[in-house]
């Protein structure tokens, strides 16, 4: 069982800290809350946040210097992604990590008042339980 949380804004919104390695940041590991979004196919790790908890530069995430940019359509807008080898480490309440690699998108520096979201290419490993009233969400590995 892997239990998030809810942070109240304009609308609550369930979150999930959750340890990455992105192979491209050749960086240590970052722990960072994702938004658990339903609605998104792919995880993605949205500009500010590749600065922020990656301490990558600006100048890494302008899509115009990228080979292998795709262009994605959200809510938040069309942004520009790459594609990415990442391994995602989901700790368990019991302590147990659990680690998932998958490809993850890095959006472009115009990405960055974007949160970052969880999306069904990682939330297919887990059944997930949220419940509204209490603002609790929990994962648990299927």
């Amino acid at each position: 069982m892997i239990t998030g949380f809810f942070i109240a804004r304009l609308l609550p919104q369930p979150l999930l800290q959750v340890a990455v390695v992105v192979d491209d940041f050749d960086r240590p590991a970052a722990l960072m809350p994702f938004i658990v979004d339903t609605g998104a196919a792919r995880t993605i790790i949205h500009g500010k946040d590749a600065v922020r908890y990656f301490a990558i530069p600006e100048s890494e995430l302008d899509s115009s210097t990228w080979t292998n940019a795709k262009p994605m359509l959200g809510l938040g807008g069309p942004v520009r992604c790459k594609e990415a080898s990442a391994h995602f480490a989901f700790r368990h309440d019991s302590g147990d990590v659990e680690i998932i690699s998958e490809k993850v998108l890095i959006g472009a520096s115009e990405s960055e008042v974007m949160p970052s979201l969880l999306g069904w290419d990682l939330l297919k490993y887990f059944r997930l339980d949220i419940h509204g009233g209490d603002q609790t969400i929990v994962l648990h590995r299927v």
